[in-house]
């Protein structure tokens, strides 16, 4: 076991920060993707070929569906990191102002 734990708190709020470009960066995706899919929707037609991309559960229908969910749920899962690394290096700068003013006369 180590004797002895350091951690940067600055350095989890930079990756904090990182993780929100991240985020940024996925909904900026999600939003593209959103509006070629209204813009096209439908594109494929009626007809039997049409019915055959779309329909099903591999059909382009629920895919679309899908790919924005997911895309939709890693941009929340970015976050929730950032959010809990700033946390972190809150709680961390806490404990050590306590800690600290348990020397201090």
């Amino acid at each position: 076991m180590a004797d002895r734990i350091e951690a940067e708190t600055q350095h989890l709020r930079n990756v904090a920060g990182e993780l929100d470009g991240v985020a940024g960066q996925l909904d900026s995706i999600l939003s593209t993707v959103s509006a070629a899919s209204t813009t096209y929707w439908g594109k494929w037609g009626n007809d039997d070929f049409g019915e055959k991309f779309a329909g099903g559960d591999n059909g382009y229908d629920k895919s679309d569906s899908n790919l924005q969910q997911v895309v939709g749920s890693r941009s929340d899962l970015m976050r929730s990191y950032s959010s809990g690394l700033r946390d972190a290096a809150q709680s961390l700068d806490n404990m050590d102002h306590g800690n600290s003013d348990t020397f201090q006369s």
